[in-house]
């Protein structure tokens, strides 16, 4: 049992030390107190008994290179602005169609687009048509716009982004209407194109289950989770975890990777990575193929062999 534990320590600080996070701070030289790295995590005490007292956490940019190095064939260039202009633009075209068609998630994003003149000119008397429409179909969102205005205070801001992102988030869930992975899609491109940092994993999550009606896409899935990971999307880092783990969508298999994207969505809050940190720490087989793994990745294991071969030359 001491033996695992002291296994179990080791497999712990190397995951954390190989291969986290740049993504916290631009200075590379920069470290985190196991205390401070772990501040915003929950439910990690077993993880945290098996490191060291004062264990430092660097802060460099091993995750992303890594990542890098195991997603470098399956890497697409990202859109030009001309395409996300071009996605965008075909939105908002569309948008008045989708809404007089009765489309109820695009009825109150073009009340909220007219209500705080995002991409429309500020009309609140056409917004409050839009809002009542929606309300009228069970939107509580709009409903809640109404009683604001009708109490005379101000509605919640929101940017282009937000906007696309909720109509995005709610045909994933099927709120007020129907599941749309589609629809889904259709919002959660232009909210990812515009910047929300939220995006990237529920549109790959769209790809990698084929939600209702999108057509499945593995490869594509990879992509948006990666861009995610970039922004400190919790999800993204998730589901590419899980991908990770179960070697899907042409992703080699790697467990160490794997914890790695783990713990970096549960830094963000994702409470599910949380427990899947926890069944691999306590699962002796998946703690061995997670040395191994982890030999692969970094860099001064294979100096180490290179070296290895050199003597034995």
């Amino acid at each position: 049992m001491l033996k695992c534990k002291k296994k179990m320590k080791a497999i712990a600080i190397t995951v954390l030390t190989t291969f986290t996070f740049s993504i916290y701070t631009p200075v590379a030289e920069a470290a985190l107190s196991l205390d401070d790295f772990f501040s915003n995590i929950t439910n990690l005490d077993k993880i945290k008994s098996f490191l060291a007292t004062g264990v430092k956490v660097a802060v460099g940019a091993m995750l992303i290179k890594s990542l890098i190095k195991f997603l470098q064939p399956m890497l697409a260039p990202s859109k030009s602005q001309k395409q996300k202009a071009e996605n965008k633009k075909m939105l908002i075209k569309y948008l008045d169609n989708w809404a007089k068609k009765g489309e109820v998630r695009a009825q109150y994003a073009l009340a909220c687009m007219y209500y705080n003149g995002v991409e429309r000119k500020a009309d609140k008397d056409y917004a409050q048509m839009w809002f009542r429409m929606a309300a009228g179909r069970g939107h509580e969102d709009a409903k809640e716009a109404l009683k604001l205005i009708k109490e005379g205070k101000a509605i919640p801001k929101q940017n282009f982004a937000d906007i696309c992102y909720k109509a995005g988030r709610d045909a994933f869930e099927g709120k007020y209407d129907t599941q749309d992975g589609k629809e889904a899609a259709r919002w959660l491109h232009v909210a990812a194109d515009s910047g929300h940092k939220k995006a990237y994993g529920l549109l790959g999550s769209v790809y990698m289950m084929g939600l209702a009606g999108a057509k499945q896409n593995e490869p594509l899935a990879i992509n948006l989770f990666f861009e995610g990971v970039k922004l400190h999307d919790g999800l993204a880092a998730y589901q590419l975890g899980k991908m990770f783990m179960e070697g899907r969508g042409g992703v080699k298999q790697n467990y160490s990777m794997a914890a790695s994207l783990f713990v970096e969505a549960s830094k963000q809050g994702v409470h599910d990575a949380d427990d899947r940190l926890t069944e691999m720490m306590n699962d002796d087989d998946l703690l061995n193929q997670m040395m191994l793994d982890n030999e692969e990745l970094d860099p001064s294991t294979q100096d180490d062999k290179k070296d290895d071969k050199k003597d034995k030359k």
